[in-house]
């Protein structure tokens, strides 16, 4: 079982925070006793959801089921482009940024929490979707001031999508947030696979990501890609002192 009280989460929060990853071989018996000793008021556990012994007794601590998070993987000679006019694909525009000032000029419309409505922060009432934009705002800067990479895409004029790339020694691009922007249009889906066509030209040998069950559109658009379902946990949660 790893453990990990998480500092980052203090300021989106303003709370004390940690996850309980469970592994192969660990006991429910040794998270119920980590999890009494724990002091942080808002708790995580994400479970392999071939371990049903920790499911149906997670409950008697106090933890809820918010969602099943679904990692997904695609070599580069899986990738499927969606189909559209090939006049469309020329329009398209990338803009790597260059600096966080850029980076909270261009994005500054997350941390509204409008794009990342079915996330789990988004959906609980004692945080809401403002608290998740905030979330994914200063995600988004933690990815870049760590060496990763935060692209606009453009069809034409019209900002339509944006995507993080994190890419590995290996030839491994982590693609951990990402979204669309705007009203459903011609130039809107010429976009919806832009980032992976942005990753792959750069180099990427295999891309990686992660939805949630509660966007299952969002899973299904990625399989029409040539993503296929690396591994799943199950997600709880825990604030101290009650249910949310």
């Amino acid at each position: 079982m790893k453990y990990g009280p998480s500092e980052w989460e203090y300021k989106n929060f303003g709370k004390t925070s940690c996850e309980f990853r469970i592994e192969k071989g660990d006991l429910f018996e040794e998270l119920a006793k980590a999890d009494r000793e724990a002091t942080e008021e808002y708790r995580v556990v994400k479970v392999p959801t071939d371990m049903p012994e920790f499911l149906f007794r997670l409950g008697e601590l106090g933890y809820i089921f918010v969602e099943t998070q679904i990692g997904l993987s695609m070599k580069a000679e899986e990738f499927r482009p969606i189909a559209i006019k090939n006049s469309l694909y020329e329009k398209i525009k990338y803009e790597e940024l260059k600096s966080l000032p850029r980076i909270e000029e261009a994005l500054s419309f997350i941390s509204a929490g409008e794009n990342f409505v079915t996330d789990r922060i988004a959906l609980d009432p004692r945080f809401g979707k403002e608290t998740a934009g905030l979330r994914y705002f200063n995600w988004i800067k933690d990815i870049y001031s760590r060496g990763g990479s935060v692209v606009l895409i453009k069809a034409g004029n019209e900002l339509t999508a944006f995507t993080t790339l994190e890419m590995t020694k290996g030839g491994t691009c982590h693609m951990a947030i990402g979204g669309m922007i705007g009203t459903p249009g011609e130039a809107y889906y010429a976009c919806v696979d832009a980032g992976e066509r942005y990753a792959l030209a750069k180099g990427a040998k295999r891309l990686e990501t992660a939805v949630s069950s509660n966007n299952i559109p969002m899973l299904r658009l990625h399989e029409k890609k040539g993503f296929h379902v690396k591994g799943m946990h199950y997600v709880y949660i825990k604030h101290a002192g009650g249910q949310a």
